[in-house]
């Protein structure tokens, strides 16, 4: 895309929202406290803060909403400020809706109705694969700073649901593993892209008016460029010049859901293409080029069990596989993975929640069991 045909799309979104009163604002407090102990030698059993959640939600009128989502965490370097949704949204008719600013991307079913601060989830963590993406765990981006539409529509017996963005394309600093030894993550670029490219994201889901299934078929296509600053040690800068295209990225997803009064299902599967920039040739000897395409796949199936109002169970099966070699991958320092998950849910009130979690998780290097308790609380 284009510089022109981006301002052209940026100025028709913004002609449909117009300024009007301003009206109540609605607050929710989310929060959580965690146990955790596992079985590996560095793991040590521990209490840890969660994440303190702040969501705003206001109608500035009939057609015009703006929500924010602030999230007060300490990932064990200090407290940290992140917000993870801010934007505004104008309804044009039944059927469409025009949104600008930060959303969680719509690319398939989690990522886009199990936020933050969400109460009826049934475990204590997401797919590891789906984490988000400033938590160094993210394969694609959890998040995106731009436009979107969305809307819903009938069609006999079937509903229609879609969203489309265009967005910042993410980035990344290769100048890698700080302080703290941790990997790099994928920035989202709230401020500025790395390049004039777009990132594009789809989805549109169908289920019956009346049903209690539903499925969705997502697609993503991200070029992914590097922010890191060179600097004086070669070892240490990053793989190529800022702004400079590391990868490019295309992302295939099909989710499917099954709910009953008592069961539910949830499935979803990605297909990772990822190409290595035309110029990419780091210099460090910790990640080498491929000239070829190379693709990953990640995956989860979780089932859950409603044993009465209070009580529900759940147990998912979750993998990420790629071939040896793949420089995306090892850039964000991911190893090809599998897990299992194992939930217990008590409901206290309506208002807060215990979730018990048994983890346990498998590389072509180890194995290691993770457990975790969380008292999971909506202050109002």
């Amino acid at each position: 895309m284009t510089r022109n045909h981006f301002r052209a799309v940026s100025f028709f979104a913004a002609s449909v929202c117009m300024s009007a009163p301003a009206g109540a604002v609605d607050f929710s407090l989310f929060g959580d406290v965690i146990a955790q102990s596992g079985d590996r030698e560095e793991d040590v059993s521990t209490f840890r803060l969660g994440k303190f959640d702040l969501f705003v939600n206001q109608e500035l009128d009939d057609e015009t909403r703006v929500n924010a989502e602030l999230i007060f965490e300490d990932a064990g370097h200090g407290f940290e400020t992140d917000i993870e949704r801010f934007g505004v949204t104008r309804t044009v008719n039944e059927s469409l809706n025009i949104a600008a600013g930060r959303f969680h991307t719509p690319l398939g079913f989690w990522n886009h109705n199990f936020h933050h601060g969400i109460i009826v989830q049934d475990t204590v963590t997401r797919p590891f694969f789906l984490e988000p993406d400033d938590a160094h765990e993210g394969v694609f981006p959890t998040h995106v700073v731009g436009l979107m539409a969305n809307g819903t529509a009938e069609r006999g017996d079937y509903t229609i649901n879609y969203h489309f963005a265009i967005a910042n394309g993410p980035s990344i600093d290769t100048t890698a593993r700080d302080e703290h030894d941790e990997p790099p993550e994928l920035q989202i670029n709230n401020y500025q892209d790395g390049s004039d490219d777009k990132a594009f994201v789809a989805r549109v889901g169908v289920a019956p008016t009346d049903g209690n299934w539903g499925v969705g078929l997502s697609a993503m296509n991200n070029t992914i460029t590097e922010s890191g600053e060179k600097l004086a040690d070669p070892a240490s800068s990053p793989y190529l010049d800022k702004g400079e295209v590391l990868f490019k990225q295309q992302i295939v997803a099909l989710d499917a859901r099954y709910t009953t009064e008592k069961y539910y299902a949830i499935a979803e599967y990605f297909t990772i293409r990822m190409t290595d920039g035309e110029n990419f040739n780091p210099s460090r000897t910790d990640v080498t080029a491929s000239s070829d395409q190379y693709t990953g796949t990640a995956q989860y199936l979780q089932l859950g069990y409603t044993v009465n109002d209070e009580v529900g169970v759940a147990v998912r099966l979750e993998e990420l596989k790629f071939d040896e070699g793949a420089a995306f991958f090892e850039t964000l320092g991911f190893v090809p993975e599998t897990r299992t998950v194992y939930a217990l849910r008590y409901k206290l009130s309506d208002s807060n929640v215990l979730r018990f979690q048994l983890t346990k998780a498998k590389t072509d290097d180890e194995s290691f069991t993770r457990y975790s308790v969380q008292w999971f609380f909506m202050l109002f």
